[in-house]
C-alpha cells in the first residue's frame, strides 16, 4: 500500500506542477498540514465552460475522465422540491476527473498532461 500511495502522490503532485498554471481550468487544493491523503482522484475545475468538450476530447484521445459525484440533492431518491445549493450545482458542471492510479506511466502522466494543455 505504502508504494501504491507513493506512487499517486507522485502523480498528483506532477498534475499540481504542470497543470497549475492553465488559465483555463482549477487544480484541486494541496491537503492541509497534518494531515495524510490517499491520493484517491485528481480533478479539474473547467473554468472556461467547455467540461463535456475536454472530456469528450480526452477520451477521443483514449484517456478515460469521470464526472464525480452528483449532489444528493439531485438524485431522484433525494430530491425535494424548492432545494437549491447552488456551489454543489456549479462543482457537478465544472469538475472532471482526470487518472490517478498507481500503475500509470511517466509517459501516460506526459500524454494526459500534454493533451490537456493542447485542448482548446
Amino acid at each position: 500500500i505504502d508504494s501504491f500511495l507513493s506512487k499517486r502522490k507522485e502523480i498528483w503532485e506532477r498534475y499540481q506542477k504542470e497543470l497549475g498554471g492553465v488559465d483555463w481550468l482549477q487544480t484541486p487544493p494541496h491537503p492541509l498540514n497534518n494531515t495524510t491523503s490517499s491520493y484517491y482522484m485528481y480533478w479539474l475545475r473547467i473554468l472556461n465552460g467547455k467540461r463535456d468538450d475536454l472530456a469528450n476530447y480526452l477520451v477521443n484521445n483514449d484517456i478515460y475522465v469521470t464526472f464525480r459525484y452528483q449532489p444528493l440533492h439531485m438524485v431522484k431518491a433525494f430530491r425535494q422540491k424548492g432545494v437549491y445549493l447552488p456551489n454543489s450545482e456549479r462543482a457537478n458542471e465544472e469538475i472532471l476527473n482526470i487518472p490517478l492510479h498507481q500503475n500509470l506511466t511517466n509517459s501516460q502522466v506526459s500524454y494526459i498532461i500534454k493533451k490537456i494543455k493542447a485542448f482548446k
